[in-house]
């Protein structure tokens, strides 16, 4: 069921474009500005917005309205990732630091590894086997692995997607076992 009937002339067009406009000037964003929303997060949405037909404007800097110097130079802080250790050397609590996908150290790094399917996961398993890092590196490398394609097939919408994530997930918890039992039998390959 249409909510309108298509416009036979240009006066129709005119006055429902009209209408469209005085209704869409009555919304109020002041709540959703007000909110604790970045400045990257209401920019994003008007964007949105704007594409879905909307005849708001994107502000230009210097405008009224438009977000400060100020704000901006703020809100480049908001996505910053927080490490899991302090300056000081102590650790933070879990809730205020991102460590699952970052990286503390790159030198260290073992590159090339990837979580999506089955085959990226044993393609990473033999990367971490062939690699010439410590058996505890090895290790760690392979349980960030493992929480990575966990917590992606956790969140996952697509159910594709998930499916292939749990496959990868169940390559990674294998081969961790296999290095578990390394660890208990003290072979540090």
């Amino acid at each position: 069921m249409r909510i309108f009937q298509k416009p036979q002339t240009m006066i129709q067009q005119s006055y429902l474009r009209q209408i469209s406009v005085n209704i869409f000037m009555e919304l109020d964003f002041s709540e959703q500005i007000k909110s604790n929303a970045s400045l990257w997060e209401n920019i994003r949405k008007k964007k949105e917005r704007i594409k879905r037909g909307s005849p708001e404007k994107m502000r230009k800097v210097g405008d009224k309205g438009a977000p400060t110097k100020e704000q901006i130079e703020r809100a480049k802080g908001e996505n910053k990732r927080t490490p899991e250790k302090k300056q000081d050397g102590t650790k933070r609590p879990k809730s205020e630091h991102s460590d699952l996908y970052t990286d503390e150290n790159p030198k260290g790094t073992i590159k090339g590894l990837g979580f999506t399917d089955a085959e990226s996961a044993r393609k990473s398993v033999n990367i971490i086997e062939k690699s010439s890092k410590p058996h505890k590196h090895k290790v760690q490398a392979t349980m960030a692995m493992e929480q990575r394609s966990r917590f992606a097939a956790k969140n996952a919408k697509d159910p594709e997607k998930k499916k292939k994530l749990l496959q990868a997930n169940k390559i990674y918890k294998a081969y961790l076992e296999k290095l578990k039992k390394r660890t208990k039998e003290g072979v540090n390959k």
